[in-house]
């Protein structure tokens, strides 16, 4: 038998007879369903409100199952799921676990964050709301004293309320970093675990909140979704050759953690700001 035929003969069946991928979840027919006339099955619908305090807590639960990522994202669309029922429920959620430790234990964007975004992206299909909800969190979260959210009961052996601190960044250790400096507690506690179980359930309530009001009352409410420092940075930076010849600068996150200003400007050539 022809190889490649074969290959192509398995193509054509596995669109036709729905084979399941990625361990029993999607599958053939629902990534084939537009061709056929089928509703696609993104974005998900939503009808009723996420319950913020469920979603809060899920997140917590689930930070000491799989990690922030999976926290975050499992805290806001797992119980949606199982409202909507198959093929929702089969979502493979357990990918989200990539997410841990600022993608895959590599400190960068913080995965409560990048879980958040993820649902975001299973309900909001059009970009320019996606990207104002994406940037209010982003905001919300560099420039709070974060955990905003407490359990009640903490799953581990450590003190109900725990230090809060302000990252200035969406990057895992510059947040993790800042909060163990302003706490004193070692990187590798219980208690500065808790501290990001709880992170995944501020992350999650926030979202669900963003959610509701986007979808359900149809109107999201006016946030930052920038700060200043990023703000005054871009005001040169942002414009390309217009601004100091300076390239575009795709970013929107706090410049100052990593750009001290002083020392940039004894290698770069700054204006005065007054």
């Amino acid at each position: 038998m022809d190889k490649e035929m074969s290959r192509r003969d398995m193509l054509r069946l596995g669109s036709i007879a729905g084979v399941s991928v990625i361990g029993g979840g999607l599958t053939g027919a629902a990534f084939a369903a537009p061709a056929q006339g089928m509703d696609s099955m993104w974005p998900w619908p939503l009808s009723k409100k996420i319950n913020l305090a469920k979603a809060a807590n899920l997140a917590y639960q689930n930070y000491y199952v799989k990690g922030c990522m999976y926290a975050s994202f499992t805290g806001v669309v797992a119980r949606v799921a199982d409202d909507l029922g198959s093929p929702y429920s089969n979502f493979p959620f357990e990918m989200m676990h990539y997410g841990a430790g600022g993608g895959e234990l590599w400190g960068s964007l913080c995965g409560t964050l990048n879980g958040g975004l993820a649902a975001l992206a299973i309900f909001v299909s059009d970009t320019g709301l996606r990207r104002e909800m994406a940037n209010q969190l982003m905001t919300w979260y560099e420039q709070t004293l974060q955990p905003v959210w407490d359990p009640k009961t903490p799953l581990r052996p450590v003190p109900a309320k725990l230090p809060k601190s302000k990252a200035n960044s969406p990057l895992c250790h510059v947040s993790i970093s800042r909060w163990v400096q302003k706490s004193g507690y070692d990187p590798f506690s219980p208690e500065r675990a808790d501290r990001c179980g709880r992170l995944a359930g501020s992350v999650a309530e926030f979202v669900a909140r963003q959610i509701n009001e986007a979808l359900i009352k149809g109107h999201l409410q006016d946030r930052k979704q920038i700060s200043k420092a990023a703000d005054d940075c871009l005001g040169c930076h942002g414009k390309g050759p217009a601004g100091l010849n300076e390239p575009d600068i795709l970013s929107r996150m706090n410049c100052t953690p990593c750009h001290d200003t002083e020392v940039d400007r004894k290698i770069f050539p700054h204006p005065e700001i007054k």
